[in-house]
């Protein structure tokens, strides 16, 4: 069979992301039996034009589609991507009648109400590439399907979701680059990236990382993640990688392990990662990170306010946070903060506050975003379930966000006051272009140290 898989994200808020849960699919998909096609969007005009030519000129047997955001997540310059999604589909719909399969963090989010709002014939939540090339096979063999985990399907006129589980991290390895415009991409200051683990046992409020990825950490071996960082190095001249962990030092052991990997293998590679503030960060861990290569680290406390750290949920101090920001400074290791204004509870005092510890620690730079995007399967849902601003979860299709009114009517001109005086404070990254990010915050070695 012919398999067409469609990347549909054209997001471009900080940098372009390559489509690396796509190709990963891709990889799995028997290539003795089938012809694979990938079709990246990410660079194309019109969208729906270029899916109408693949199909006339490739004539698949099913179509994957890729959905990896319901919106650029914005509250100040809100865009929405589903739509333009309903317009591929029905695209494919007009040009052949073969089953469409979605597939994708966004999908995962709303399983049943995005496959009702495009129309598509089938959908798999969670990491299904496993079983999405289990379905391939059974469709060119014409078997039944209908008992695969995770697969979203019709029966008796209600959309149903098989039960699923999340997959070990044990034989999973980064694909090859060869399927999408890789120089583009590096042309545009998108960073190479590599999965160090998967999974979140933690409960930020606002948050459905558990529900995604599941609470069990599921660890890579540092073995593997470094083979993926010589991949890249000797077959696409790639030194420069971001690495693929909500919280780089969660475990510690893991973290250190990787880093000693990398130095024991002597891989010249220049990495970033994001670090969890808190107990599990040591002289010995960041000392580790410099030597083998770490550039700067992300942290992202969200607030600086105790207050608010309590009210999502974040599980550390603002002692500790001030803790870690300390430590790198000492370190000697660049570190960038990143903090959300806008969750319930939000003042002018913990506006403030915030303010006043970002002044004290003095991060190599600052991102500020106001309004947090509200998701399904989280307590920020819930409680805007509570509120009034929204009826139900199904709601969330449309671009919904929590702004404390207590600050809605200032927090802008507040934050681009502050901004004036501190050119390293940046308001709203995502109303930034890839480029301007790359130019501002240095994301591919383009800061000074010190």
């Amino acid at each position: 069979m012919r398999i067409l898989l469609i990347c549909t994200n054209r997001c471009e808020s900080i940098t372009h992301p390559m489509p690396i849960g796509m190709l990963v699919v891709a990889e799995r998909i028997d290539r003795a039996r089938h012809e694979v096609k990938v079709l990246d969007l990410m660079f194309g005009k019109d969208p729906v034009a270029e899916v109408r030519s693949t199909l006339r000129t490739f004539r698949p047997d099913l179509v994957g589609i890729s959905v990896r955001n319901i919106d650029n997540q914005s509250a100040r310059n809100t865009a929405a991507y589903f739509p333009e999604l309903r317009q591929i589909v029905e695209a494919i719909r007009a040009e052949t009648d073969v089953k469409v399969v979605l597939g994708g963090t966004a999908f995962s989010t709303l399983p049943r109400e995005t496959l009702d709002y495009t129309g598509a014939d089938l959908g798999m939540v969670g990491e299904a590439q496993a079983q999405f090339a289990d379905l391939v096979d059974r469709v060119a063999d014409g078997r039944d399907y209908a008992d695969l985990p995770g697969l979203v399907h019709r029966k008796n006129g209600k959309i149903v979701i098989n039960d699923w589980a999340f997959p070990d991290l044990g034989d999973f390895s980064d694909p090859p680059l060869d399927d999408v415009d890789f120089a583009r991409y590096m042309a545009s200051g998108s960073a190479a990236t590599v999965v160090k683990k998967l999974g979140c046992p933690f409960r930020c409020s606002y948050c459905d990382g558990r529900h995604r990825m599941g609470t069990k950490t599921r660890l890579r071996s540092p073995q593997k993640i470094v083979d993926d960082l010589i991949m890249l190095q000797e077959r696409h001249g790639i030194r420069d990688v971001f690495i693929i962990d909500p919280h780089f030092n969660v475990p510690l052991h893991h973290a250190k392990a990787f880093c000693r990997e990398v130095l024991r293998r002597n891989v010249r590679t220049r990495w970033q990662c994001t670090l969890r503030p808190g107990g599990q960060i040591d002289g010995e861990l960041l000392h580790l990170m410099k030597r083998s290569g770490c550039q700067f680290a992300i942290v992202s406390p969200d607030s600086c306010s105790e207050k608010m750290l309590k009210g999502y949920n974040k599980l550390f101090t603002k002692q500790e946070l001030r803790e870690t920001c300390l430590r790198l400074q000492s370190a000697r290791l660049p570190y960038v903060l990143f903090v959300l204004f806008g969750g319930p509870g939000e003042t002018r005092e913990t506006v403030e506050e915030t303010m006043a510890f970002v002044r004290t620690v003095k991060p190599k730079f600052v991102s500020f975003t106001v309004g947090i995007r509200i998701v399904p399967e989280t307590a920020l849902a819930e409680q805007a379930i509570r509120e009034g601003i929204i009826a139900s979860q199904s709601d969330l299709m449309e671009p919904t966000f929590y702004i404390s009114p207590a600050i809605d009517d200032w927090i802008d001109a507040r934050i681009c006051d502050e901004w004036r005086r501190h050119p390293r404070w940046i308001f709203n990254a995502w109303l930034m272009s890839a480029r301007q990010w790359v130019r501002r915050v240095g994301w591919r070695l383009r800061m000074k140290k010190g």
